[in-house]
């Protein structure tokens, strides 16, 4: 049996058997991939550690091509979480492909390169999942660097057989793409047939959506035209209204500062004649009297009558402004109402 691109070796440290107990560790690498660096679970003070950690090592055929021989190299460390891990020891394993069959595991166990008799034990098998070795060398996996040639209906993805066995696949809907490909055809080509009928009953043409298209859009700015004009109308008559309310404010303030002028004047009138008749002599004072005096008492009451405080004019304001407050908040309603 030959390795081909695709195929997976599955690799097992199942254990240990120390000179003396340590906080051992297993690394697993291959000369098919040096970023390739498996670590096993780290079993404390034991000289009998069991690890039964497996590791999936891809094979790439391009590799294949510069590798007569692919060969494992397991090395036993003793975890020191102060200083440097310290190196137990190490051997190299050389997988002859004569001595495995597909998806059987072989045990072997394993003297480590040391003094003392220390050996490990270690399980393989060759996982093949059917048509790798027909993949296109083109779509590569970026992980792995093998052919992809499966694929996870579950996250709908395409991967390679590598990234298909691993735990984040692990219970998922795992296809090959050969066994696939003609069903997922045909779920294109009926949803294509469906397109189709709908297509033939509405009559749609590609002439029809691109004259629809350009109607559409002439439809459409003639229609926003005709509503600007609308809103227009109704700004245009917000303004003039607006105006009307200003002019009848500024006309209603135009008169309360004539009047407010007027009262001064009569004010500082009074006050220069009341002066003059504390000055004056007998005859002087009776001429002014009789000439100024009525035509004073009757301007008084002139002025009595029209006087207007100052409370008056603000509560005016405060109405007209209510009013207009008002007759917004009813044009408001009414657009938002039928809008």
């Amino acid at each position: 049996m030959s390795l081909l691109d695709g195929d997976l070796i599955i690799v097992r440290t199942i254990g240990a058997n120390l000179s003396s107990k340590q906080d051992a560790y297993c690394l697993v690498e291959t000369n098919l991939d040096a970023n390739i660096k498996k670590k096993s679970f780290v079993i404390s003070k034991s000289s009998n550690p069991e690890w039964n950690n497996e590791f999936v090592i891809p094979v790439s055929g391009m590799v294949l091509k510069n590798i007569p021989n692919v060969t494992l190299l397991f090395t036993v460390m003793d975890e020191n979480k102060i200083t440097k891990d310290e190196f137990i020891g190490n051997v190299s394993l050389q997988i002859d492909t004569n001595q495995f069959h597909l998806n059987e595991e072989v045990k072997r166990t394993l003297s480590l390169n040391t003094p003392k008799k220390n050996e490990i034990e270690i399980a393989i098998r060759i996982v093949r999942i059917s048509g790798a070795e027909s993949q296109s060398a083109i779509h590569k996996c970026p992980t792995h660097n093998i052919s992809i040639n499966s694929l996870c209906k579950t996250c709908k993805k395409l991967m390679c057989s590598a990234c298909a066995v691993s735990k984040l696949h692990n219970t998922h809907k795992i296809h090959l793409i050969e066994d696939v490909e003609g069903i997922e055809r045909e779920e294109i080509f009926e949803f294509k047939s469906d397109i189709d009928k709908w297509i033939n009953e509405e009559k749609i043409s590609v002439n029809q959506l691109e004259n629809e298209l350009g109607n559409t859009e002439i439809s459409t700015t003639e229609t926003k035209q005709k509503i600007q004009s609308q809103f227009l109308k109704i700004k245009e008559l917000l303004e003039k209204k607006e105006s009307e309310v200003l002019y009848s404010l500024d006309k209603q303030s135009q008169f309360r500062m004539d009047y407010l002028k007027e009262l001064l004047d009569w004010k500082l009138s009074c006050d220069q004649m009341f002066n003059d008749f504390e000055k004056l002599k007998p005859y002087d004072f009776l001429d002014l009297k009789l000439s100024k005096f009525d035509n004073l008492k009757y301007s008084f009451t002139k002025t009595k009558s029209t006087y207007q405080p100052k409370k008056n004019f603000v509560k005016d304001l405060e109405q007209t402004e209510s009013k207009v407050g008002d007759k917004i908040e009813n044009i408001t309603r009414v657009i938002e109402n039928n809008f």
